[in-house]
């Protein structure tokens, strides 16, 4: 099984690669990487990372059409380069990921093998935000996937996966980075 978090975890760190050059085959590597994790996942009991690698298979394949629409001109697409949240859609978003991040404690502190339910529930919806905010090349979403990144080290750790944990790391300065080269084209 680690030859397989190995490979997911190389998928997932080309993925934010692609994702930071605003590269459409971000989502056919997230899609491959969220199918691998999946199964990693599963095997250690983190049931809300693997409903998250559920989420984020289908979220790339809206995050997919989303972007070949922006990048065809077709059926009106409004996404062009990155852009801020409005302070209203943000409050909305901050909203989802507590009501969200409830939601999920509440599922997973039921199940007696779950290792950590609160810090999972909050990573799951977190990141479910980030990846939507992602598909909607709204800058912010570098901002959840620091949070998200964060605290996915501290949950991997306690489950001794080490190259997924050392991914998140990493994952973390290049959201940082994102973060820094969406709004130097947003400025443009």
């Amino acid at each position: 099984m680690l030859s397989l978090e190995w490979l997911a975890a190389g998928l997932g760190l080309l993925g934010v690669v692609l994702g930071l050059r605003e590269n459409v085959w971000v989502w056919p590597v997230f899609i491959a990487s969220s199918a691998i994790y999946l199964a990693v996942y599963l095997r250690v009991d983190l049931i809300g990372q693997a409903v998250l690698m559920l989420v984020f298979i289908l979220t790339s394949l809206w995050g997919l059409w989303n972007w070949r629409q922006a990048n065809t001109g077709l059926s009106g697409s409004v996404l062009k380069g990155p852009g801020w949240l409005t302070t209203a859609q943000r409050l909305y978003f901050l909203l989802a990921v507590v009501v969200l991040a409830a939601a999920f404690f509440i599922w997973f502190a039921g199940m007696e093998q779950h290792p950590n339910p609160w810090l999972d529930a909050s990573v799951t919806a977190v990141s479910l935000i980030a990846m939507v905010l992602m598909g909607m090349k709204r800058i912010d979403c570098w901002l959840a996937w620091l949070a998200a990144n964060a605290a996915s080290v501290v949950l991997f750790m306690q489950q001794a996966l080490w190259p997924t944990a050392a991914l998140y790391f990493i994952q973390f300065g290049l959201a940082y980075w994102g973060l820094r080269l969406w709004t130097r084209r947003q400025a443009l």
